[in-house]
């Protein structure tokens, strides 16, 4: 944890949907929310498997996934992107 609270630099996690008929929630197969510094939607919109990349608020990204890519590679790669982006 750094010295204003911050316990990593980057934060995945999976996008839950909720079906509307049965209330079941299940990860979405398309897209996961990335929490990192803000500024980066290039970096993450350069990884291959990226379809699109947008910045919703401060600091939290929306990452949609080719469907043609194994979704936690994909993640795995947005990940190492951020922390070894120059």
């Amino acid at each position: 944890m750094d010295d204003k609270g911050r316990k990593s630099d980057v934060l995945i996690e999976d996008a839950m949907l909720t079906d509307p008929q049965t209330g079941v929630r299940a990860a979405s197969d398309f897209y996961f929310n990335v929490w990192a510094d803000t500024g980066l939607e290039s970096v993450i919109s350069a990884v291959d498997g990226v379809s699109h990349c947008m910045e919703t608020a401060k600091s939290h990204y929306i990452v949609f996934v080719d469907r043609r890519y194994d979704m936690e590679f994909v993640k795995r790669e947005v990940e190492a992107a951020i922390l070894c982006r120059e």
